[in-house]
């Protein structure tokens, strides 16, 4: 199902676009919007593509995607077609970007057709109710990992930081001095993830971070990713066992 004619990148076509979009939403109205199952969308993408965010089919499936989900006013129903998404996606690093990079372009850029930064939300992973995305990690014995590979016993927070990040440090001293808080930890484990790229700095300043925390070195490239919301650091986020967000920051 190819719902939109064509949503091209080129600034100098968009009130094409824009009168495309219009003539596809009254002919999808006259239709009946709920006969388009959204939660099987999934199928019009080959996810295990690693070239998927080279595919101008693809992005057009992606972009008719959005424009539906603009007419569904379930939001519900909306986050389920959403979250199947990216659970169809998840085994392959490269969907989960194409998905990620194309949804904030479309949906957050005011001079897209399809501009809806409310929608965008949904789409975030790292927000309150969804499920956090996974990513490889090495602890500081040297031990590869990953997320959801690592035995969790309840709720952690995760702690993305950069020791190069005067805020981050800061806010870890803070921690140190009051480990015991149960305002800040709220009794949970917490997991000091390090996204920066200077590896002997990072070892060279664990003895800074409190004892009892995890202290692991993130290997997903995440800063260069849109997985997790790591534009200002430290970003901290608590999660459930089941991966799902609790309060993000």
């Amino acid at each position: 199902m190819n719902i939109s004619t064509g949503i091209m990148k080129k600034k100098s076509v968009l009130l094409f676009l824009l009168f495309t979009l219009l003539t596809i939403s009254n002919k999808i109205q006259a239709q009946d919007l709920e006969s388009i199952d959204l939660i099987k969308y999934c199928q019009h993408f080959h996810f295990s593509d690693k070239n998927i965010a080279q595919s101008a089919e693809q992005e057009q499936y992606l972009a008719d995607f959005f424009f539906l989900l603009q007419h569904v006013e379930d939001d519900d129903y909306k986050q389920h077609a959403i979250n199947n998404l990216f659970q169809e996606a998840s085994p392959y690093p490269e969907a989960i970007d194409f998905i990620l990079d194309e949804s904030h372009r479309y949906l957050t850029d005011c001079e897209s057709p399809v501009y809806n930064p409310k929608l965008w939300e949904f789409f975030r992973r790292d927000t309150r109710g969804h499920v956090v995305l996974d990513f490889q990690y090495t602890d500081e014995e040297g031990r590869d990992s990953t997320l959801y590979t690592t035995p969790l016993q309840g709720d952690i927070t995760l702690f993305f930081y950069n020791p190069e990040c005067e805020h981050c440090m800061q806010t870890i001293a803070e921690y140190k001095i009051r480990e015991d808080d149960s305002c800040i930890t709220d009794g949970e484990t917490i997991w000091a993830i390090h996204v920066g790229e200077n590896d002997i700095l990072w070892h060279n300043t664990l003895p800074l971070l409190p004892k009892s925390w995890k202290k692991i070195k993130d290997r997903s490239h995440l800063m260069t990713r849109r997985w997790y919301d790591l534009e200002k650091l430290p970003h901290i986020v608590k999660i459930t066992a089941n991966y799902q967000v609790k309060q993000a920051q």
